[in-house]
């Protein structure tokens, strides 16, 4: 069991995002096309794991594999698509608490519009992102620290926030 850690925004992390994105841009050259930020360590003043989640985008997902030695060199344990078919996915951890979550996707990939929506979404409405960082609060209060059981908990809100993204940023195109 993963314990569930949650802390409020820190001023830190995007400076931590563009720490990490410039060490993998390294790694990745020319094969990545974008690298973002993305989750809640992406939103100002949302509550979130103290774990910055990067996703990169790439013209074509087989080159990463032959990345994953060059990732575990730098720290980054490599996950295969370790649920998401199309993902490629390495986490990296320091006195066992991950610090990085690495989402590599295919550019067209429905999964890197899902994303950058739903952090666009939040940033673009504060009150969307008061409700999703009240149920955070919340669910600290007394419910359980399984990260696992978190995920799941908050699955219907999110999937109901990922929705109302993608059709924003749909009538926005």
């Amino acid at each position: 069991m993963r314990y569930l850690e949650l802390i409020n925004y820190q001023d830190s992390w995007p400076t931590e995002f563009d720490k990490t994105a410039k060490e993998i841009k390294v790694i990745f050259g020319d094969t990545a096309s974008r690298i973002h930020h993305i989750g809640s360590t992406s939103i100002p003043g949302m509550m979130a794991k103290p774990t910055i989640d990067v996703l990169i985008e790439v013209q074509d997902i087989s080159y990463v594999d032959a990345l994953n030695t060059k990732m575990e060199v730098a720290g980054y344990i490599p996950r295969g698509e370790n649920g998401i078919e199309g993902r490629r996915f390495f986490i990296k951890e320091e006195q066992q608490k991950r610090t990085h979550h690495v989402h590599v996707f295919q550019s067209g990939s429905d999964e890197i519009n899902k994303h950058l929506a739903f952090r666009d979404y939040l940033i673009a409405f504060p009150n969307e992102a008061a409700r999703y960082k009240q149920f955070k609060k919340d669910y600290i209060k007394g419910s359980s620290q399984d990260v696992a059981v978190y995920q799941q908990s908050k699955h219907n809100l999110v999937s109901e926030l990922t929705e109302n993204a993608l059709k924003w940023r749909k009538s926005n195109e």
